[in-house]
């Protein structure tokens, strides 16, 4: 083999704060630590590839408030020395002649910026690189994020420019607005129907539940009114036309990036109307409207069709939303895997590999492969904490999970967790 490397691949894990992100720190510490010693074989190097959202500046960006430096070398700054441990294993993981690769994501963009990326790169020595991608042409494998295809979090601009250093998406705006400031940290499916988010709020916030949402309100709303419409849309075609000259300009260089960008989804905030309904709004009014024909029904003097009557002003809304169900379940899923399916069947690649979705895949795909890692940090209905990653070796690449960062390496032959 002419490349002396085998891949590593995680993602997702959101350091964002040094406390409650202590545990999934020291995690992918005691991860590297064991790479680092433990070469895949004699002669051989890992190559440590992060597919997006190492770090949550967007939660970081959200807690600080009106403090936040808009910097992207104060942004690395803060990681660095919050973090400590992190980057001293990446830093001694280079030393020893592994590479690192460094995929921004939608919660991180900002270390895609030129400055940032150079601190990255200066923290972590040993020729790290910082890529909007990364594709390995000899064995047909291309590695991203995957947020560009998600209508959520698409950016107007990406990869992430000095011109542009604010862009966001709707999550984004959610995580700086709401996520953020109230510290609040979901517990259920993000793609859960209102209802069961709603109740999965009340069980673990307790006496916070109200607060939560009346913030989760007053943010889409505002979002609704300042953030998206013709406005953003303007924005987003003037984007899209720059990136298409731009790929124009670099001709055949980055067929891969040429060919992600083009897959990118319409985003949300594009349209006002699809905005409130993708923020549950809608059925926020339907629900107040059925409750305010129940309350003027019930003020009136009791007449005998009264209790008719609000039964069919309470079952009304209900049946409305379980006829049109939960649109929004798997779309990012059914979205990432359309565009591996693309991709691959273009011939741009053999082996596609997405983060952003937070669950592992494994798919085949004709001739080729769509893999996601899920979140390299994670706990188990049992509370046990477990690590999941996608590792090369000789027959190619393949989902990894273990109990504990600590047994990565250890219990590697039997955990070949393919789903």
């Amino acid at each position: 083999m002419s490349d002396p490397f085998r891949t590593i691949v995680l993602s997702d894990l959101h350091l964002a704060d040094p406390v409650d992100d202590r545990e999934c720190a020291a995690a992918l510490e005691a991860f590297v630590d064991e790479h680092t010693a433990s070469p895949p074989a004699p002669g051989l190097r890992w190559r440590l590839v992060v597919a997006g959202d190492l770090f949550d500046l967007e939660v970081r960006r959200g807690r600080a408030g009106r403090s936040w430096s808009p910097a992207p070398a104060a942004a690395v700054e803060g990681l660095v020395g919050d973090f400590p441990g992190v980057w001293r294993a990446l830093h001694a993981f280079a030393a020893a002649g592994n590479r690192v690769v460094l995929i921004p994501g939608n919660h991180d963009a900002a270390l895609g910026l030129p400055l940032a990326a150079a601190r990255v790169r200066r923290e972590i020595g040993g020729g790290a690189q910082v890529l909007p991608h990364w594709h390995d042409e000899a064995r047909g494998t291309l590695v991203a994020h995957g947020h560009q295809l998600d209508p959520d979090n698409r950016f107007a601009v990406w990869p992430p420019r000095d011109d542009a250093p604010d862009d966001a998406s709707l999550g984004v705006l959610m995580t700086r607005w709401f996520v953020g400031p109230l510290r609040f940290r979901p517990t259920t499916h993000v793609e859960g129907t209102p209802l069961a988010n709603l109740l999965s709020v009340i069980r673990s916030h307790g006496v916070r539940a109200p607060r939560l949402v009346f913030g989760y309100l007053w943010t889409a709303s505002r979002i609704v009114a300042r953030e998206s419409g013709a406005r953003r849309a303007r924005a987003e075609a003037e984007a899209a036309a720059a990136a298409d000259a731009g790929a124009a300009d670099a001709g055949a260089a980055d067929a891969a990036g040429a060919a992600l960008a083009a897959l990118a989804a319409r985003p949300v905030l594009a349209s006002r109307w699809e905005t409130f309904q993708r923020l549950y709004l809608g059925r926020v009014v339907l629900t107040l409207a059925a409750a305010a024909a129940v309350a003027l029904t019930l003020a009136r003097a009791p007449q005998p069709w009264a209790p008719w009557a609000v039964l069919g002003e309470m079952l009304a809304p209900a049946a409305l939303f379980a006829l049109r169900g939960n649109r929004f379940a798997d779309r990012v899923a059914r979205a990432l895997e359309g565009a591996a399916r693309t991709l691959v069947g273009r011939g741009v690649c053999h082996t596609v590999v997405f983060g952003h979705l937070h669950h592992r895949a494994d798919l085949a795909l004709g001739e080729g492969r769509y893999l996601n890692a899920g979140m390299f940090f994670r706990r188990g209905r049992d509370g046990a904490p477990a690590v999941s990653w996608i590792e090369e070796d000789a027959e190619g690449l393949r989902l990894r999970s273990a109990p504990s960062a600590g047994q990565a390496r250890s219990l590697r032959p039997s955990i070949q967790q393919m789903l």
